[in-house]
């Protein structure tokens, strides 16, 4: 208790602020008002405090934002973004998805200055992993309530729908978030982090602690139900296998692996194809199974189809940053999407195609920013994207072995080609949650910011 409140009153107030986003990011659910039906969180007002707090020293001499290599990619990726503009069917669209991304940008830059040693970046880690642990522990308490009292529609932490009871059989873990993919997106960054205390923590109980939050937080990702674990245990199976020694490490990364290609194949399917509900009835030969499997086109497979229609009409700039569900009804077959897609899932949906006004956002970083921004946007992006990645994969080469660096560097290297493998069915690029992990994978990357070196035993 002693040591926390000598770390409190040592830190200095762009960091407890930066404590205080790390702590409530997650409660995206809790907004205080819209903006153009964007939620302001109170992460956003702990942010404007943390921004003008750092301006304000930056201005007095007190604060100094190193330079970066990462600078030229991270800036001309919205640039070329800002090129769509000329093709937007809403400029006022376009404005607010841009200012929401140069709010991400501005994190970035922030974080990565302010966590600038060993001790600032455990600290903004145990901050972010106790939040997770908390939630995800009221998470599974509310599953498990709904599971036992069999009222499984009302509870806030949950969500189950018609999709729920057809695939899943369980109501899927939502938290606070606005649905399962984000609270698995948000696990995810946490379950790198606990990963980079577990493997670099000497004292025996301390590193139970840190194993047990981890098994909570891989239940709360698991009860999610979402496709895009796949990603998380990509993760999980290349710190395993960089980091693993003995062999419940060597069991746990091949179950990890198994359980990776088994999802992923599971995902693919269930992308592209309806599937559910599997019937299986008996048949009149003696021993036989009939089994009915659905094969209408699923819905998720028609956003990349939307995507490169538009691709297609402007292949250079894109139909606008921030407009694909503007553009979206211009780009569909109607007819074939009548005709060869399934809706038992969702039943609001055949309405809303009859009326033709069914709309998505893009839900893919890969798909989304090709249609908007075109070539000129999708080069910007993963131009910043290389550039992060190759410098991660070079810090961590040249990392000291078994150093709290190498640690570090490997294990968010794994997150973030985790987060590259769900890119292809999220978007990725508005999360907070990922940006702070991109921040503060790439703290010590500046030149003049090293970190202090741990060794692990």
């Amino acid at each position: 208790m002693k040591s926390l409140i000598c770390l409190y009153k040592e830190s200095s107030l762009e960091e407890k602020l930066l404590w205080l986003y790390a702590a409530v990011m997650p409660f995206i659910d809790v907004f205080y008002f819209k903006f153009h039906g964007k939620k302001i969180v109170c992460a956003d007002i702990v942010f404007i405090a943390l921004f003008v707090v750092c301006v304000t020293k930056y201005i007095k001499g007190k604060l100094v934002i190193n330079k970066s290599p990462l600078y030229l990619s991270l800036f001309l990726m919205p640039i070329l973004f800002l090129v769509s503009f000329i093709n937007s069917v809403n400029i006022f669209d376009s404005f607010v998805e841009f200012a929401g991304l140069i709010y991400l940008i501005i994190l970035f830059v922030l974080v990565s200055t302010i966590v600038s040693t060993s001790k600032k970046l455990r600290s903004v880690l145990c901050v972010y992993i106790f939040s997770s642990v908390l939630i995800s522990l009221l998470g599974l308490f509310a599953l498990f309530a709904a599971l036992t009292s069999g009222n499984m529609e009302t509870n806030l932490f949950l969500g189950y729908g018609t999709m729920e009871a057809m695939a899943h059989h369980f109501p899927r873990l939502s938290l606070t978030f606005e649905s399962p993919n984000m609270s698995l997106t948000y696990l995810h960054v946490a379950l790198v982090m606990g990963m980079i205390f577990f493997l670099t923590q000497n004292k025996g109980k301390a590193k139970f602690f840190i194993f047990l939050a981890i098994i909570i937080m891989f239940a709360a990702a698991f009860f999610t139900g979402s496709r895009r674990f796949a990603g998380f245990l990509l993760s999980i199976f290349i710190i395993l296998s960089w980091f693993g020694r003995g062999r419940i490490a060597t069991m746990c990364k091949y179950i990890s692996f198994s359980g990776f290609i088994v999802v992923f194949i599971a995902a693919f399917i269930t992308t592209i194809w309806v599937v559910f509900p599997i019937k299986i009835t008996g048949s009149d030969a003696p021993k036989t199974l009939n089994v009915q499997i659905q094969s209408a086109y699923s819905i998720h497979c028609l956003l990349p189809a939307v995507a490169v229609n538009m691709f297609k009409k402007h292949p250079f700039i894109g139909v606008g940053f921030g407009t694909f569900n503007r553009n979206f009804k211009d780009n569909v077959d109607w007819e074939h999407l009548e005709a060869s897609y399934g809706f038992e899932a969702y039943p609001d949906y055949p309405e809303l195609v009859e009326k033709r006004t069914l709309n998505f956002d893009p839900h893919s970083v890969i798909f989304g920013v090709l249609a908007e921004t075109g070539m000129f946007g999708f080069l910007g992006l993963v131009y910043f994207f290389l550039q992060y990645m190759f410098l991660l994969i070079r810090r961590f080469k040249h990392a000291v072995c078994n150093s709290f660096e190498r640690v570090m560097y490997g294990c968010f290297l794994a997150g973030f080609i985790g987060f590259m493998l769900n890119a292809i069915t999220l978007d990725i690029l508005s999360m907070r949650h990922f940006w702070f992990m991109l921040a503060v994978g790439a703290v010590g990357i500046y030149p003049g910011k090293k970190l202090q070196k741990d060794n692990i035993v």
